[in-house]
């Protein structure tokens, strides 16, 4: 009798904490919605929010890419990276930022998560926010070349990142 309560107690425990971790996951779609990626791009999204989700050795990528009506090609893609810890997360997003700086520039942005970054590249530019485990990446690419981002691009883009943040 005692076994049976203590094995139905397990199970409920194990039941609970399943629903407390799906509870928790948070996806790259929850982050920025359609409207948001249509403002950002300043067209309307012709597809997307298109998910995928990758689980590797020692971090998890999920992405969501949605594409604006027309040409050019422009697409608002949100990469959402989930770590073991923090300091994983911190070695990664410092890392990440370094390939981007030969080919446009970086500046340090205040008041989003632990650390971020705005940088421009040739053809994209974007935001990498650190906080906590997650590293949230929030960028436009555009096949236009020469690709010029808009300040208004800019801020609608920096309005999502910030909302998208809170959420994480």
């Amino acid at each position: 009798m005692l076994i049976s309560l203590i094995r139905a107690l397990l199970c409920v425990f194990a039941l609970l904490s399943a629903f407390s971790s799906a509870a928790a996951e948070i996806t790259a779609c929850d982050l920025i919605d359609k409207a948001t990626a249509s403002q950002i791009i300043g067209r309307p999204v012709a597809r997307g929010p298109t998910a995928s989700r990758n689980v590797l050795a020692d971090k998890i990528r999920k992405d969501c890419d949605f594409s604006a009506e027309g040409a050019p090609v422009t697409v608002v893609t949100v990469t959402l990276w989930e770590f073991k810890s923090s300091s994983d997360a911190k070695t990664w997003a410092d890392k990440a930022n370094t390939p981007r700086v030969p080919s446009g520039s970086i500046e340090t942005e205040r008041s989003m998560g632990d650390a971020a970054v705005w940088w421009t590249g040739e053809n994209s530019a974007g935001y990498v926010v650190r906080k906590g485990v997650r590293v949230l990446e929030v960028y436009v690419r555009s096949a236009a070349q020469p690709f010029k981002i808009t300040s208004s691009m800019r801020q609608q883009l920096r309005r999502a990142v910030l909302r998208a943040t809170e959420k994480l």
